[in-house]
C-alpha cells in the first residue's frame, strides 16, 4: 500500500482531524433502494457487478416513461450527480465469498421530488419491479426490501459519527484519470472522491486486490459497457477528516457499481444476521454454485 496525505490549508494548519466534527459530512446520495435476490437461487459472482448493474440499468429505463428524466438515464449536465446503479456484495466478514445479495439503486440529494416520483411510480408502484433481465436472456427474480442485514442501506450510510471517516472498497475503483509524475494513484483516488462530490480524504491506502474479506478484485472480462475509456483499477481504504455518510461511491464507473465504499465500521468478525423474513426461508441452508449472467 502507498500513503496519501492532503495538503495543509492556506494557514499551515492541518484539516480537522478523524472524528471531532459535529456533525457528519452529507455526501452526494440521499437514499438507497434496495432489492434482494429471490431464493432459492442460485448465487452470482461478485465478478459479474456491471453485468448486473447494467442490466438493472436497462430494466428501470424500460419503466420509465418518456422523456426520461436526465437524473435517472444519466444524460444530464456535467459533473451533476444522477442515479446509480449498485450490486451489493457479501463482504466484511470472515465467511464472506463476495457473492450479489441484492442489487440498489443510489439515489442523489438534489434530484427534484417530480423526478424522484416519476421513479418510484416505475419501479416501485406500476406494477413493482420484480424481475431483471439478464444479458443471456435468463430472468432473475427480485423484490423490494432488504431480507438480511448486509442489504440494509443503514450498512453503506455510514452514519456512525465515531466511525464513519474510514471506509474500504468492496468493488475495485476505476480512476478518473490517468497517475502520471507527481500524481500517483492515491492522489488520483483522492482526486476521484473530490469529483464524486465527497471531501478530499486526509489518508488514502492504495492496494492492488481486494483489502476487505469477500471484496471484488476485478468485473469480469467482457462485462464493461463498449466504448467506455479504460483506465487503471485499484482497491483504496480512506480516511475523511471527518465522518461522511454514504453510500460511498467514487471513480469514472461509479454509477455501474465500481468504486463502492463500505465503512470500515461493519466489517465483523461473523456472517451478517439474517432477518426474520429470511429465517423463515425454508431452504436457505442450500448453497447452490456460483452461475454465469452472460
Amino acid at each position: 500500500t502507498r500513503p496519501y496525505r492532503e495538503a495543509r490549508n492556506a494557514s499551515g494548519r492541518a484539516e480537522i482531524a478523524a472524528g471531532e466534527a459535529s456533525e457528519p459530512v452529507v455526501g452526494p446520495f440521499a437514499d438507497l433502494m434496495v432489492w434482494s435476490i429471490k431464493r432459492p437461487a442460485a448465487r452470482i459472482g461478485g465478478d459479474q457487478v456491471v453485468a448486473l448493474t447494467r442490466s438493472l440499468r436497462n430494466a428501470v429505463m424500460s419503466r420509465v416513461p418518456n422523456p426520461l428524466p436526465g437524473q435517472i438515464s444519466g444524460h444530464t449536465v456535467p459533473g451533476r450527480t444522477h442515479v446509480a446503479f449498485l450490486a451489493l456484495p457479501d463482504v466484511g466478514h470472515e465467511h464472506a465469498d463476495g457473492h450479489i445479495l441484492g442489487l440498489a439503486l443510489a439515489i442523489p440529494h438534489d434530484m427534484s421530488d417530480e423526478d424522484r416520483i416519476c421513479l418510484l411510480r416505475a419501479v416501485i408502484l406500476e406494477p413493482p419491479l420484480d424481475e431483471i433481465r439478464l444479458s443471456s436472456g435468463r430472468s432473475l427474480a427480485v423484490h423490494y426490501g432488504a431480507d438480511r442485514i448486509g442489504l440494509r442501506p443503514s450498512r453503506w450510510a455510514g452514519t456512525d459519527r465515531r466511525r464513519g471517516c474510514e471506509w474500504v472498497t468492496v468493488t475495485p475503483l476505476m480512476l478518473d484519470g490517468h497517475p502520471h509524475r507527481g500524481r500517483d494513484e492515491a492522489s488520483e483516488v483522492a482526486r476521484s472522491l473530490v469529483i464524486a462530490g465527497y471531501p478530499e480524504p486526509a489518508e488514502v491506502e492504495i492496494s492492488g486486490t481486494p483489502t476487505v474479506t469477500g471484496g471484488i478484485w476485478r468485473p469480469r472480462k467482457g462485462t464493461l459497457p463498449p466504448g467506455r475509456p479504460r483506465r487503471q483499477l485499484v482497491h483504496a481504504r480512506v480516511r475523511f477528516g471527518e465522518s461522511v455518510t454514504g453510500p460511498v461511491l467514487a471513480g469514472s464507473m461509479r454509477y455501474f457499481g465500481l468504486g463502492l465504499f463500505l465503512p470500515m465500521s461493519q466489517r465483523t468478525s461473523g456472517p451478517p444476521e439474517r432477518l426474520e423474513s429470511e429465517q423463515a426461508d425454508p431452504v436457505r441452508a442450500e448453497v447452490p454454485k456460483l452461475v454465469e449472467v452472460q
